[in-house]
């Protein structure tokens, strides 16, 4: 029950995360703050072993905040909101944050500018404006992912994880993809990656995606070593109503992942 507001954190080094969320810290707000080139994670919800004797970190809202000019780390661990961790242990546990009515201008630390890991969180209504990266639902299941709007950013939203809700979206000019549902492994293999399972994507907008605008079935394959080979298709997933345009020749991808639904979308081939 603690509340974090109209502050500014800027020019912040190190690794550590500016507020980091923990086991056992529940309630609490992260309200009209801005981050300003950070050299670590912004902001960073744990779930460790901790929330058996702590507690799960549970309603937890962050609204309405900037984060700015995040530079690029060259690799993993710079995502500007990361929301749970080891997807494979942690997954399954429902938190129930609220990440809302944000903006994220040139948020370059890496290739997920949120990252979520866990279950049951709502990210609405967000802002993305040229940033490298993507909104990602690293794993978990039961998200919900509405009214937020991704513009000249390097790709749009990704999804891992099962019965995610993604509707009312709005990706334009992506440099990538506008959705698109990764492949999988089995929890024998490790579960490094979930396979996007039981997914709802309705009424999002997706114009001018240099790749794909809807892409099922990305990653296909790919060996990822001792946590295993993503080769479980997604599969489940039902789109409905969604409206891609662009001047791409493949604005829908379905790639060796044909048990899924397509309804009512409507796909528009414009010129250069």
């Amino acid at each position: 029950h603690c509340r974090i507001a109209d502050s500014t954190f800027q020019h912040c080094e190190g690794e550590k995360a500016v507020i980091t969320i923990h086991p056992g810290a529940s309630n609490n707000r992260i309200e009209a703050c801005s981050f300003i080139d950070i050299a670590g994670r912004s902001i960073n919800l744990r779930i460790t072993e901790a929330i058996y004797d702590r507690g799960i970190p549970t309603g937890n809202i962050i609204r309405n905040n900037r984060f700015q000019d995040i530079p690029a780390l060259g690799e993993n661990g710079r995502e500007t909101v990361k929301i749970g961790q080891n997807q494979p242990t942690y997954g399954h546990v429902r938190v129930g944050t609220i990440v809302e009515e944000n903006t994220f201008v040139r948020c370059n630390g890496e290739g997920e500018i949120i990252s979520n890991k866990c279950s049951a969180n709502i990210y609405r209504r967000n802002t993305f404006i040229d940033c490298e990266g993507e909104l990602v639902m690293r794993g978990g299941g039961y998200c919900l992912i509405e009214g937020n709007r991704l513009i000249n950013c390097r790709g749009g939203i990704r999804l891992s994880g099962v019965h995610h809700e993604v509707r009312d979206n709005v990706i334009i000019n992506s440099r990538g993809t506008g959705i698109r549902l990764l492949f999988g492994m089995t929890k024998e293999q490790g579960g490094h990656y979930q396979a996007a399972g039981n997914c709802l994507i309705e009424n999002n907008t997706i114009i001018n995606a240099e790749s794909a605008g809807i892409l099922i079935g990305s990653g296909m394959n790919r060996d990822w070593k001792e946590k295993g080979i993503q080769n479980v298709s997604p599969a489940g997933n039902h789109f409905r109503n969604n409206l891609v345009m662009g001047p791409s020749s493949e604005l829908f991808i379905v790639n060796h992942a044909s048990d899924n639904i397509l309804e009512n979308n409507q796909f528009h081939q414009t010129t250069n």
